[in-house]
């Protein structure tokens, strides 16, 4: 059959055409099901006794300690910032062509009161409310912030290193101390007991005691270290992200994504299938 011969509909109806749109929309139902499964079948965790693995965060976002990270265009203080310039090309108000892109790579912490979990922002997908866009001259200038004290919502791969194993041993801080003395004099001040201006065998032995029991008595005021959670990508490749909207929002939204990308598939193949038969 010529082009001639076909109808408005056949010659929008090309079944390659078609047959593309389908794979597009069955990539798409795959990508939202998979993640609308990983948010609706993924418990929530409280991070103090969460199990090692994929799991589910809810907390409140808090900077790390140290220097603060601020937004390139307002200066306020974030968690995590993504920052494009576009600039149009054309007269058309959907050409726009991007130039510039910039995104914070600093951690932050989720911390749900029962503990603080440093999170991997460099690389996680994050989905936020917060946006800003600027249009002006011809340029276009968009922000994405995660905001502190904001709701985090969080999946990805815990993993927690206890207190104990970050704690050196006793024969290590204690060896260091024994050099910080050695470097300060203290050594010499307190145990040349002779005055001879070296450390006998019998002195240096009081020295390393006495480095034992400081050590001990400190180790004992200060308690145990806190344990260490981090939340990182997972190993099989599972979703990981961070978002400050509300995760019932995003489980329904991504099930409604699914499913109208379902619709489209199939409406798309069946386009395409009759398209190929009236060839």
């Amino acid at each position: 059959m010529t082009p001639s011969n076909l109808g408005p509909f056949q010659l929008v109806a090309n079944w390659p055409v078609m047959a593309g749109t389908a794979m597009v929309a069955f990539v798409s139902w795959l990508v939202h099901y998979r993640r609308y499964r990983a948010m609706a079948d993924v418990p929530s965790a409280r991070i103090a006794t969460a199990p090692q693995g994929y799991v589910e965060l809810v907390g409140i976002g808090r900077a790390l300690d140290g220097l603060p990270l601020y937004t390139p265009t307002t200066g306020l203080p974030c968690l995590w910032y993504e920052y494009v310039i576009e600039e149009q090309s054309g007269d058309r108000d959907s050409n726009w062509r991007e130039v510039h892109r910039e995104r914070s790579d600093a951690s932050f912490i989720i911390d749900d009161g029962s503990g603080r979990c440093v999170v991997d922002a460099e690389r996680a997908d994050i989905i936020t409310a917060q946006r800003s866009v600027n249009v002006e001259y011809g340029r276009r200038t968009t922000l994405r912030v995660l905001i502190p004290g904001t709701r985090l919502y969080a999946l990805g791969h815990l993993t927690t290193e206890s207190g104990a194993s970050r704690r050196p041993t006793i024969k290590a801080a204690m060896n260091d101390r024994l050099t910080q003395w050695k470097r300060d004099g203290t050594a010499q001040k307190k145990f040349d007991l002779d005055g001879n201006g070296e450390l006998s065998l019998e002195e240096w032995e009081l020295a390393r005691s006495a480095a034992r029991r400081e050590v001990s008595r400190e180790w004992a005021e200060d308690g145990a270290l806190p344990d260490a959670h981090s939340l990182g990508p997972a190993p099989d490749g599972r979703w990981f992200m961070v978002s400050d909207i509300a995760p019932d929002t995003m489980v329904r939204q991504y099930r409604l994504k699914a499913w109208a990308s379902l619709a489209g598939f199939f409406a798309a193949l069946a386009v395409a299938v009759w398209a190929y038969r009236t060839m």
